[in-house]
C-alpha cells in the first residue's frame, strides 16, 4: 500500500517569502505584519543597533517587549541580518542613506549639504579613482576563437561541465 507524501509544513514566514519571491498573496493581516517586519528592517538598515530599534518599534506600534523582540528576530530571518552583512553590502547601505541625505539637502535648497553627500556617496564607489577599471573598448575589438564541432561525445561531455545554466 502507498502512503501520501506530505509536504512539510515549514515556518510561519514561508508565505512572506513566497509573497516576496514570486508575488503570492497575502491577507490584510499579513501584510501589516509584513509592514511591521519592513519597518524593522528599514530601522536596522539605516544605522540604529537592535536595542535603539526596540526602542523605536515600541513607540510606534504600541505592543509589548517580547512582541517587538519577535518581530525583529523574524525580520533578521526574513531578511538577513544588515549587521553581518559583508563589506559591499555596507557599502550599498551607506551609498543609499548618503543619496537619500543629498535628495534631502536639494528639497531644502542646502547646497552646500547636497554637495557634500553626492561627494560622499561616490567616494564610497570610488568614482573619483581615475584607475578603477572601466570598460576597456578593445577588449570588444579582439577576435575570439569559436569551435564548432558535430561530434556527439563532445557535446554529452559539454552537458556535465556547463554548470553555469540552470534550467528553471
Amino acid at each position: 500500500m502507498l502512503k501520501k507524501i506530505r509536504k512539510p509544513k515549514g515556518d510561519k514566514l514561508d508565505r512572506y517569502r513566497d509573497y516576496l519571491l514570486k508575488g503570492g498573496k497575502l491577507k490584510a493581516e499579513q501584510e501589516d505584519m509584513l509592514g511591521k517586519y519592513r519597518r524593522a528592517n528599514a530601522l536596522m538598515c539605516a544605522g540604529y543597533s537592535r536595542m535603539q530599534t526596540i526602542t523605536i518599534l515600541t513607540k510606534e506600534l504600541e505592543l509589548s517587549p517580547p512582541q517587538i523582540y519577535s518581530i525583529l528576530r523574524e525580520s533578521i530571518e526574513l531578511y538577513g541580518n544588515v549587521h553581518k552583512v559583508d563589506k559591499d553590502g555596507m557599502r550599498y547601505i551607506m551609498y543609499e542613506n548618503f543619496m537619500q541625505a543629498a535628495t534631502l539637502a536639494r528639497k531644502n535648497e542646502d547646497h552646500n549639504a547636497y554637495i557634500r553627500a553626492l561627494e560622499n556617496a561616490a567616494e564610497i564607489y570610488d568614482l573619483y579613482n581615475t584607475e578603477v577599471a572601466g570598460i576597456n573598448p578593445s577588449q570588444f575589438l579582439r577576435p575570439s576563437a569559436i569551435i564548432f564541432t558535430s561530434d556527439p561525445e563532445v557535446l554529452k561531455q559539454q552537458q556535465y561541465i556547463d554548470v553555469d545554466y540552470e534550467e528553471e
